[in-house]
């Protein structure tokens, strides 16, 4: 994710509207077009269909992509 020359973002992710999955810190890339990887870790689901939000706490930055790995 690239963050802009302004600070650091943190963002973190939701499930269902209520339980905190992750919250990770993203340190500035100094451009729009400079990315980094940045993890939340694991997080256990229960099977059946959830919901999942990102809320951007701080900063502006780009999300270039999201990846799920099933364990």
């Amino acid at each position: 994710m690239p963050i802009g020359p302004h600070g650091d973002g943190i963002m973190h992710i939701d499930l269902d509207g209520s339980t905190l999955v992750g919250s990770t810190a993203i340190a500035s890339t100094g451009g729009w077009q400079t990315w980094t990887t940045t993890s939340l870790g694991s997080v256990t689901l229960t099977p059946g269909e959830q919901v999942l939000t990102i809320h951007i706490d701080q900063g502006e930055f780009n999300i270039n992509w999201l990846d799920f790995q099933l364990q």
